[in-house]
């Protein structure tokens, strides 16, 4: 049956999968507008808690192993001097080292038997609120915080 006009339902459907199916996705101007809007705000909020939030000034290195904390470390910003922490976790069988420089605070790396995949060392320099060190293999939770808690 030859069609002229405007196709029927049923052909309209069977257009719109034949191109599906070709691996056609279709995107109207309004879902465009959306997912624009969403990528903008997405980018501009991760942006702003990497970049746009100062790093600390003054306030403590807090060390939670297991869901206790073990240590509050105070930290300032104008004091230039490296120092090195030790604590100890895993039933007092293991020692963690942590590096700290003013206010910036990193985990040094620990044997592998211990910690497999390194990624808390590979963390590197944390200087701000919202910034972590985490070691899950040993529970080990290090953060920066104005006070103390």
């Amino acid at each position: 049956m030859e069609s002229l006009g405007t196709p029927s339902f049923i052909e309209w459907r069977n257009i719109q999968l034949n191109k599906c199916l070709r691996g056609g996705i279709y995107i109207k101007k309004g879902d465009k507008i959306i997912i624009a809007i969403v990528l903008i705000l997405g980018l501009s909020m991760g942006g702003y808690f990497l970049y746009g939030l100062p790093p600390m000034e003054d306030g403590y290195v807090i060390i939670n192993v297991d869901g206790t904390i073990i240590d509050k470390i105070p930290v300032f910003s104008d004091v230039e001097e490296t120092v090195y922490h030790d604590f100890i976790f895993g039933e007092h069988e293991h020692v963690g080292t942590l590096e700290i420089i003013g206010n910036r605070v990193r985990m040094l790396p620990m044997p592998t038997d211990i910690c497999p995949e390194g990624i808390c060392s590979d963390t590197g320099f944390i200087s701000g609120m919202f910034q972590n060190i985490v070691c899950m293999p040993n529970k080990i939770h290090v953060y920066l915080d104005i006070d103390g808690i």
